[in-house]
């Protein structure tokens, strides 16, 4: 989320200022590299990812480094074929608010997760972990067993 509002607000300073000179061809051959790589990644992950959190939020990284990539080749060949160098702010804008909306699901569902585990497991009965214990030999002991 955090990345979409920097992307998002990098995006609307760049239509506010004097538009700079984009290399579009460097670009586009950046961009074309992290669509394949990327997608490769979105492959391997797309397994299992209903049911862990993390895996899904690892997808859903990876997948809005893809839409960033297409964006980046939009970008690139309205930069290169029409000499819009504003191109590259609408669509950076655009990908931004994707990428935003794109992560208010898992993070509603991370804290209905955290949430229900908070009520199943209490702190008290964290075992080990339990806040302030310092007993050294006693976790030792527990790691021998």
């Amino acid at each position: 989320m955090a990345m979409s509002v920097w992307i998002g607000r990098e995006a609307i300073a760049h239509l506010q200022g004097t538009p700079e000179e984009i290399l579009s061809f460097p670009m586009l051959v950046t961009a074309l590299i992290g669509v394949v790589i990327n997608s490769i990644n979105l492959y391997w992950l797309g397994e299992n990812t209903e049911q862990d959190l993390n895996l899904r939020g690892a997808f859903l990284h990876v997948l809005a480094d893809v839409v960033g990539s297409i964006g980046t080749i939009i970008a690139a060949l309205a930069v290169g074929i029409f000499n819009w160098p504003q191109a590259d702010a609408v669509i950076s804008f655009s990908v931004a608010i994707l990428i935003g909306l794109s992560t208010l699901p898992l993070l509603r569902q991370t804290l209905q997760l955290t949430r229900k585990k908070a009520i199943e497991k209490p702190p008290q009965e964290s075992g080990w972990l339990e806040l302030g214990k310092t007993d050294l030999v006693s976790l030792i002991t527990l790691k021998e067993d």
